[in-house]
């Protein structure tokens, strides 16, 4: 099956949502996925740009014969490597903006989710730090008096 190296992929991955995840907040996998007449369209984009040849060689459409065996493997990893804290997101990506935009909807949501807020200052602290940029104000560095 090509140069697929999955199983070793997947051990790791599992070894890595193993039971340490019980500590995680939030852990956002996204699986962009295209089509294979997609994949074939992003070929051609390449072959057709002289920057962009460099992208492309035989091997990558050596691969394609493994297509669905490749769907295949992707998508028992993804099942087995999905848990509550850590779950997959298969996004479709045969257009880049919209892949982008639905990226960008779920990290801003699992940030909205945190429920986030800046520190409390207490008064003691704004006076320490009222202190602290006075005495900078006498810093020979500061005032320009340091020729080092």
């Amino acid at each position: 099956m090509g140069q697929f190296t999955g199983f070793t992929d997947l051990v790791a991955i599992l070894a890595f949502l193993g039971p340490s995840t019980n500590n995680l907040k939030h852990l956002l996998k996204f699986f962009l996925c295209i089509s294979k007449e997609e994949q074939l369209a992003r070929f051609k984009q390449r072959l057709d740009d002289p920057a962009r040849q460099w992208k492309i060689s035989e091997a990558d459409y050596q691969e394609l014969a493994y297509w669905d065996d490749y769907m295949a493997a992707y998508e028992d990893a993804l099942r087995k490597t999905s848990t509550e804290y850590a779950p997959w997101f298969v996004i479709p990506a045969n257009h880049k903006w919209v892949s982008r935009a639905i990226v960008s909807g779920l990290v801003a949501r699992a940030i909205r989710g945190l429920n986030l807020s800046y520190p409390e200052v207490t008064e003691e602290q704004r006076r320490q730090k009222a202190h602290d940029q006075g005495q900078q104000h006498d810093d020979p560095i500061q005032k320009g008096k340091f020729h080092g």
